[in-house]
């Protein structure tokens, strides 16, 4: 044994010198150019080496191999060029302090950053991580937990805790600049960085080697680079102004006619029920997989004679684009690359919606959601939107939750009826699902209502999640016959509009569907009083006014255009202006006053009250709060200040705290934030709880 050591050692040996002989060759010319022009030689290795070497990283991170990587920078030479140069000019902002590594080594951890968040993102969704979803570092630790276990959690922050150490190190023991600083050779450096790499992006553009609009996010992604793709995420926002804009150019656009209409003049004025299903689409129509039974058979049957296709602008994620298409009749074509309007101009600004398109007719308008109520900032939006409550699922009781640790489906039903039954007249019900939320790794046993029963070699890396996938369209799917059948059953007439708002993030190509796009889902139309729509393909952004118009209902701007001005040849220039116009510009449609006002929304259906709080008796300083409409998300605050709080039941929430109760002490019970009931004083002598009287309330 101790011979063929030797033997393989003295093999190696040769090969090994050379290497190292080739080693110690170029640190000796690396050493005797750095002595040669010490400053020169920083500057090229800091500011044109590393930059190169960074965006490689960052792109074999985006491709997520290192040899697609290797293929991109011999693919793709000018492609790679550019979006180093983007990270060369802005790593040469280093060049105006002392701290030079310091800075360098920051701004490189924040690239290393976005494109280590990008690989993340790409491993649990189809679209890639853009500018826009910075405004989402709120909602983080709402989804982590689907995604990642505990140790996986506990293991990220530990090496960003060891990267913030590094950087505070960095700080004191990195070099510094020793020699004398010429700011104005700094500032032509960066400005010489900046003018290469904004040319060569527009140069690289206007040659079409570059993409301007990305047709497809994650295709533009892979084909431009992930740092000009981001780039451009973060300064291309907002729908561009028209190059004519003026009140006579936008007023043509309706050649006269009147965009609004008199209250209670519609043909037929049902309850009109949206639903939009999360990551909903026929996945039988996959052409390497087949399961052991029908998956949606519910939804199938009704779409066979009303219903179609369904073209959304997003894959893999972006709910809430999907969910602004419908509700406005915007298109997100003419908005910034990866832009969420939901976290951005919709958080302040009001607008045409379907909430605001029917309040003429005299409808209550009502939103409902199974997921928090903070995401996407639905809180927010929805009150801009129009919308006089909206139920999240901080406000809902007894629902399940599939084993990701999502709300099901099923608890919609109950809650828009209740919706329906609040008020005498008609309504509007906006839900948003969130069943079939990804991943689609299961951690534990769970109902398979359905398996997969063949499945092409392609496919076997996905199959777990794939087959967990759809037992979750089965249950959701579960959920629309239930829906249909309540509405077949109730006494007032009512439309429901259903639909998927994206594919699910399974890495699924367009080589695998044959009768539809990576971008179309499905959609059914249904009523209860004979309303038919039949069948036909249709887009996010135009279903609205599809219903609309077969109920004769032809209120609002967005609206009236496409019913009226959908055939014309320059429809999609003239869309975008309008809606340049009402977000961004000076409302000049409605002779500059935006006549939408935001509404004193109101959150939860159910009224949430104290009606007295008692020691608790079993340890110190416990007490029970009793009230009514409780959830799991109720929280108890003293003098606003949250404190540690048990749900006990609807009734009843347990509170300890680290001091007694006095006198004065004033009680309030918040959902996660969002609402909080009246102020309740505490009494110092506690007395007997008694149900009030529901008629005195």
């Amino acid at each position: 044994m101790k011979e063929k050591i030797l033997s393989v050692l003295n093999k190696i040996k040769k090969p090994a010198g050379v290497v190292a002989g080739l080693i110690k060759k170029v640190h000796s010319r690396i050493k005797a150019l750095y002595e040669k022009n010490p400053i020169r030689f920083s500057f090229i290795s800091m500011f044109i080496l590393w930059p190169i070497l960074l965006f490689f990283i960052i792109q074999c991170m985006e491709l997520k191999s290192l040899w697609k990587g290797i293929k991109f920078i011999f693919h793709s030479p000018l492609v790679f060029l550019a979006n180093a140069l983007i990270i060369a000019f802005t790593l040469s902002i280093a060049l105006l302090i002392k701290r030079r590594v310091f800075l360098l080594s920051v701004l490189s951890a924040v690239w290393l950053t976005f494109g280590i968040s990008n690989l993340v993102l790409l491993c649990n969704r189809v679209t890639p991580f853009t500018a826009n979803d910075l405004f989402l570092i709120e909602s983080l630790f709402e989804v982590i937990q689907k995604y990642f276990n505990n140790f996986q959690i506990v293991l990220i922050g530990i090496l960003v805790a060891f990267a913030l150490a590094g950087l505070v190190f960095l700080f004191f023991k990195a070099p510094k600049v020793t020699h004398k600083m010429y700011y104005i050779n700094a500032l032509a450096a960066i400005a010489i960085f900046f003018v290469l790499a904004v040319g060569s992006v527009k140069g690289l553009v206007a040659l079409n080697i570059m993409e301007g609009q990305f047709a497809e996010l994650s295709a533009a992604y892979r084909n431009n680079g992930f740092v000009y793709c981001f780039t451009n995420s973060l300064i291309d926002t907002g729908v561009d102004k028209p190059k004519e804009y003026s009140s006579e150019n936008i007023k043509s656009i309706f050649a006269g006619q009147d965009v609004t209409i008199a209250e209670d003049t519609a043909q037929h004025m049902p309850n009109i029920i949206f639903v939009q299903l999360e990551t909903f689409f026929n996945v039988e129509e996959l052409n390497d997989v087949t399961f052991s039974s029908t998956v949606l058979p519910n939804f199938t049957r009704l779409q066979k004679e009303n219903g179609g296709l369904f073209s959304v602008p997003v894959i893999g994620a972006g709910t809430v684009n999907t969910e602004f298409e419908v509700l406005t009749g915007m298109c997100m074509d003419d908005f910034g690359a990866g832009e969420y309007p939901f976290k951005s101009i919709l958080k302040e600004k009001t607008t045409e919606s379907l909430a605001n398109n029917l309040k003429p007719y005299g409808y209550t308008c009502h939103a409902i959601h199974n997921n928090t109520g903070k995401f996407y900032s639905r809180h927010i939006v929805y009150s801009n939107l129009g919308f006089d409550d909206f139920t999240s699922v901080e406000y809902m009781q007894d629902y399940e939750k599939t084993i990701l640790g999502w709300a099901k489906d099923s608890i919609l039903t109950k809650y828009i009826f209740k919706c329906l039954n609040e008020t005498e007249g008609r309504d509007l019900v906006y839900t948003i699902s969130v069943q079939g939320h990804g991943g689609y790794t299961p951690n534990d046993r769970y109902d398979r209502h359905v398996s997969i029963k063949e499945t092409s070699p392609e496919r076997a890396s996905t199959r777990v999640q794939l087959e967990y996938y759809a037992n979750m369209l089965y249950e959701m799917d579960e959920f629309v016959g239930e829906l249909v059948a309540a509405i077949d059953n109730f006494e007032e007439d009512t439309i429901l509009v259903m639909y998927g708002d994206h594919l699910p993030s399974l890495d699924i190509q367009q080589s695998e569907l044959t009768n539809r796009s990576v971008y179309q889902t499905d959609y059914i139309i249904y009523s209860n009083c004979g309303i038919n729509y039949g069948r036909k393909n249709i887009s996010a952004d135009e279903i609205a006014s599809y219903v609309f118009e077969r109920l004769g209902m032809h209120n609002g701007v967005i609206n009236a255009f496409r019913q009226t001005h959908k055939s014309d040849p320059n429809f999609k220039e003239n869309l975008a202006a309008l809606e340049y116009d009402m977000l961004y510009g000076d409302n000049l449609i409605f002779n500059g006053i935006n006549p939408y006002k935001p509404t004193d929304m109101v959150m939860g259906l159910d009224k949430i009250s104290i009606f007295n709080i008692i020691p608790n008796g079993t340890k110190e300083n416990s007490y029970l709060v009793l009230g009514q409409n409780f959830t799991n998300y109720s929280k108890v605050y003293v003098n606003d200040s949250q404190q540690s709080t048990k749900f006990i039941d609807h009734n009843t929430l347990q509170v300890t705290l680290d001091d007694p109760l006095e006198f004065e002490d004033m009680i309030t019970v918040w959902q996660s934030h969002l609402t909080c009931t009246a102020p309740y004083r505490y009494n110092v002598i506690p007395f007997n709880y008694t149900e009030p009287d529901t008629a005195e309330e």
